[in-house]
């Protein structure tokens, strides 16, 4: 299929672009139903079944189908994830350095969990937009990492982040500036003109 914003100008097509960062959940999931988007995240089972679970794909990988989309006219496939990352129905409860974080089980209600990452970062681990973007690159890859090799990747990823992903729109402008009333008006006024030419296609 071709693209479906050929009759925009190069510099409209990268202003799109950057207009999608604005739009919310509720406007994003809305464009991906009209496009027939997937954006559900599936299990695969040892059988080959897929089994859909809760959760959605995060905000980044979402906005880069809907690029992509708009851009190629071609739909990617749901993002899949292997049966080994997920917990075992039986196994043993105790929680170490080299205990597996299984699909389904980062949960910051697990006050286990928390002590053990904030003991081997020294104190540091915060959950966040960081922490949960590495362990779903983890899972994404079909590992479930130990919580010492998370811990260890959170370190890094904390280290290397030198500002915020360009999805993160409002810690983007606010880092540059903006304050928070204005940056309010701005993502409204941002994500109208991207939803009405992505609505009129």
């Amino acid at each position: 299929m071709p693209s479906l914003i050929s009759h925009l100008s190069k510099a409209q097509q990268n202003v799109l672009f950057k207009q999608l960062y604005y739009l919310n959940i509720e406007e994003y999931t809305e464009l991906c139903t009209k496009f027939s988007i997937p954006i559900s995240i599936f299990i695969k089972l040892p059988n080959g079944k897929l089994k859909k679970t809760i959760d959605k794909d995060r905000k980044g990988v979402i906005l880069k189908k809907l690029k992509d989309y708009i851009s190629t006219g071609r739909t990617q496939k749901p993002t899949v994830l292997s049966s080994k990352i997920v917990k075992p129905l039986k196994g043993s409860s105790a929680l170490t350095p080299d205990s597996p974080i299984f699909y389904g089980t980062y949960d910051r209600n697990d006050t286990r969990l928390w002590k053990l990452l904030s003991e081997l970062t020294n104190g540091k681990f915060k959950d966040g937009a960081i922490a949960r973007h590495v362990i779903r690159d983890f899972w994404t890859k079909g590992k479930a990492p130990s919580v010492k090799q998370f811990a260890k990747a959170w370190e890094k990823a904390i280290k290397d982040h030198g500002k915020p992903k360009p999805e993160w729109a409002y810690l983007t402008d606010l880092v540059s500036g903006m304050t928070q009333k204005d940056w309010k008006s701005y993502r409204v006024k941002q994500s109208k003109a991207a939803l009405k030419i992505l609505n009129g296609l």
